[in-house]
């Protein structure tokens, strides 16, 4: 029994061996000494169209495209007559030329053995088309996202410089014809451009900002103190709350020192701003910066509109305007808010004012101590 089982050991093995390598999902080729393919299993037939009778007795360069059989046939000989076998043990990308004539990207690894005295190799070829395609896909949507970066730095420069330009000199003459012009009707028309230039001026200042905080990862902070922040924030808009006939509280008393770039002044004016246009008329608003805990919670409360609660995300985002059915004026004076409070790692948002209006959040973290 003992020399029955023995008697069956290599032959089981060999089958055992051949299952193995015919249910391969990649295609393994071997070859002998001479470059001679030895074995060629269904995968490889399936990859290059060849089938085993095609394949097995016929050179290995059956399958190797022009451009590479004279480095084939020089790292053969080297590792055939005893020299390093550098190309085993390593995976190359290169390409496998097929029964039609076209070629498939493969992943290729090599094997060196030896059988009663002889060298023989074999292959383990993977087929990464489909991977490629995605590699080449993501270049070019790679490509397209720098472009589109590059299109939109040009856009800004032009809007920064040529924009902005020709629409202050007509702000700046607007404002010398109607020093000098007492005809009612044609005031109007002069404050009438007046205002749309300032509008545009505003419109690409605002754009141009949005841009260079977009492409912020990180800004530079220093210690400062938000409560003097607020407060010069309050006095820059002062003129705009008498025009309106409104009244302001700024409940902010004491210091609040806070690690902040001085951009944080731009919250703080955008939302106060924004209070005072989309409010009635002689309405209140009212300004403060409460400690909660390890932040510092600014907020505005007015008495506008209001933000219907399918709007209060939107709000936030750039170029959003949500028009008569949400709310009035948004453009990119809250995305720029939203921006700068991401880039001190804050939050902002907006909850409906139980007397009516909106009541805007700012969150921004304290200094750490120590």
């Amino acid at each position: 029994m003992a020399d029955r089982k023995d008697r069956r050991e290599p032959l089981e093995t060999e089958e055992h061996f051949r299952a193995v390598m015919d249910s391969a999902i990649d295609a393994l080729v071997s070859i002998d000494a001479g470059g001679r393919i030895i074995f060629w299993n269904p995968s490889a037939e399936r990859m290059f169209g060849y089938t085993p009778e095609e394949a097995v007795g016929n050179p290995v360069t059956l399958i190797i495209p022009e451009r590479y059989r004279e480095v084939h046939s020089r790292a053969l000989k080297q590792v055939t007559s005893g020299g390093k076998p550098g190309m085993t043990g390593r995976v190359y990308q290169v390409e496998g030329l097929k029964k039609d004539g076209g070629e498939v990207p493969v992943e290729l690894s090599l094997a060196r053995w030896e059988a009663g005295g002889e060298v023989f190799f074999t292959g383990i070829i993977r087929d990464i088309t489909k991977r490629k395609e995605a590699e080449d896909a993501l270049m070019g949507y790679t490509e397209e996202i720098e472009e589109s970066n590059r299109m939109m730095q040009l856009f800004t420069d032009i809007m920064r410089h040529d924009l902005l330009n020709p629409a202050g000199v007509i702000q700046s003459f607007t404002e010398l014809l109607l020093e000098k012009e007492d005809d009612p009707e044609k005031r109007d028309i002069l404050e009438t451009i007046q205002g749309a230039a300032a509008r545009l001026v505003a419109m690409i200042e605002n754009a141009s900002r949005y841009s260079k905080l977009e492409s912020m990862e990180e800004i530079e902070c220093r210690d400062m103190d938000l409560g003097a922040v607020l407060e010069e924030a309050v006095d820059d808009l002062a003129h705009l709350i008498e025009e309106r006939g409104m009244t302001l509280d700024n409940l902010a008393r004491g210091r609040y020192p806070a690690w902040v770039n001085p951009m944080v002044k731009d919250v703080f004016t955008n939302l106060i701003s924004n209070a005072i246009k989309y409010s009635p008329p002689g309405s209140r608003i009212t300004v403060d910066i409460r400690d909660e805990d390890g932040d510092w919670l600014f907020y505005v409360r007015d008495r506008g509109e209001g933000v219907p609660d399918e709007f209060k995300e939107r709000l936030f985002t750039r170029f959003e305007r949500l028009g008569k059915e949400g709310v009035k004026g948004t453009g990119l004076g809250l995305a720029i808010v939203k921006r700068l409070v991401e880039l001190h790692r804050g939050r902002v948002w907006v909850e409906d004012n139980p007397g009516g209006g909106s009541i805007f959040y700012v969150s921004l973290p304290k200094p750490a101590e120590g």
